[in-house]
């Protein structure tokens, strides 16, 4: 199964994937997502807005 972000969020040479990690086991959804995403350059559990979040960052191959 493919999750799909809740949000992205565009950087100058990037994109950062936000998957909710709230009533979730997080570290469990970042294992999963890193299997799915393999194409991702870093990783990890961030707080934005007070939530919880799984964010994955994809560099751009322009």
């Amino acid at each position: 199964m493919i999750l799909y972000p809740d949000f992205t969020e565009n950087k100058e040479t990037s994109t950062v994937l936000y998957f909710s990690a709230e009533g979730k086991d997080a570290r469990a959804l970042l294992g999963e997502l890193q299997d799915v995403y393999a194409c991702y350059s870093s990783a990890g559990v961030v707080k934005k807005d007070g939530k919880q979040y799984v964010a994955l960052e994809i560099e751009d191959d322009a």
